[in-house]
């Protein structure tokens, strides 16, 4: 009998050190996922190895999180083959455990923005399509909103990746997506608006890009008004996260004046974009110069609009400069933008002084 009571005592034993162990590792990886540095992925990488069961859902969130990071730095190769891995790994381990179907949804999110910041835009597409699909699904599954609140929850998501989505596409398209985001996600920003209006502000940006490339200049000139304010608004408690997007939404605003003929109105949205831009060039150059180069692209046309080749001159060459130096990067992504600014400087060079 002590014999037994002995061996259950040590089987006991063995059983309360295993749980400790995983516990202990998982703890590590929480931690190692925190940090996401390169050196922590790889330490990660060798734990998912070894472990696999426990650690490779903290390594997929791991590189998911790295390509953030990758991208804050303008590393936008290095952050897609971060995703690419991250939502391979989260694909698998879904197969296995369909209430992982959250976040492949959000990693798939994140690989469309990653492709189409490298230019490619088919595979941005398929995997913004994916993630709608996803959320759409989530969102209806619980679709009953009025009886159960809780099923709002799934919304916010759903327009985030709407917002992906039409950030991928073009015409008609971009209009649907980005109109259906801001729909759902508006008539929700008064339950959570820390959480829930960066969500509409993106969508709204989106919608007045939209309109402006389907000529719809003055809804743009609204819509894209609406999100610069909610985006002043954010900014003046997180600077560091919203003035970036702040001056794309300007250089967005600036463009679609400068076409309603709002020529005074558009530089000075184009100005306090450029005057953004310049202080975060400094500490984040790869990821706002492609922001940076449009901006200057649209104060040159603009000028030239008014009559000012002189004043014109200077943001129109620095912009070919800055494009070209990202089209040998990035050819998909910039050489569009590119051959437009050269054809606006030509054109500026060959008009009488």
């Amino acid at each position: 009998m002590q014999f037994i009571v002995a061996l259950l005592l040590a089987l006991l034993a063995i059983a309360i050190g295993r749980v400790y162990t995983r516990g202990r590792r998982v703890m590590i990886a929480r931690e190692l996922v925190a940090t996401h540095t390169s050196e922590d992925i790889a330490k990660l990488r060798a734990m998912a190895l070894a472990h696999p069961k426990s650690c490779r859902f903290y390594l997929a969130v791991g590189l998911n999180n790295l390509a953030t990071r990758q991208g804050l730095m303008g590393q936008h190769a290095d952050g897609l083959l971060s995703t690419l891995e991250a939502t391979a790994i989260m694909r698998e381990l879904w197969q296995g455990n369909p209430n992982l179907e959250g976040y492949l949804a959000q990693f798939l999110a994140n690989l469309s923005a990653k492709h189409h910041l490298v230019g490619e835009r088919e595979l941005a597409l398929a995997a913004a399509r994916e993630s709608v699909e996803i959320r759409r699904k989530m969102a209806q599954a619980n679709s009953d909103a009025s009886e159960h609140p809780e099923g709002c929850d799934f919304l916010p998501d759903l327009a985030f990746s709407l917002q992906n989505l039409s950030a991928a596409q073009e015409g008609e398209e971009a209009l649907a997506s980005s109109t259906e985001a801001v729909r759902v996600i508006r008539p929700l920003v008064e339950k959570n608006p820390s959480v829930l209006l960066p969500i509409l502000a993106g969508s709204l940006g989106n919608l007045g890009t939209a309109q402006f490339a389907l000529n719809q200049l003055s809804e743009s000139v609204v819509t894209t008004s609406e999100a610069v304010a909610i985006r002043r608004q954010l900014a003046a408690t997180d600077p560091a996260a919203m003035r970036p997007l702040l001056a794309g939404l300007l250089s967005t605003l600036g463009a679609a004046q400068s076409e309603l003929g709002e020529h005074e109105q558009s530089v000075a949205s184009l100005s306090e974009a450029l005057q953004i831009l310049r202080g975060l060039v400094k500490e984040q150059p790869d990821a706002q110069l492609p922001v940076l180069a449009g901006c200057l692209l649209n104060l040159a046309a603009t000028y030239r609009k008014q009559g000012r080749r002189t004043d014109a001159l200077a943001p129109a060459r620095e912009a070919v400069s800055l494009f070209g130096s990202l089209a040998e990067k990035y050819p998909l992504a910039h050489a569009a933008l590119l051959r437009e600014a050269v054809a606006l400087l030509r054109g500026l060079l060959q008009e009488p002084s």
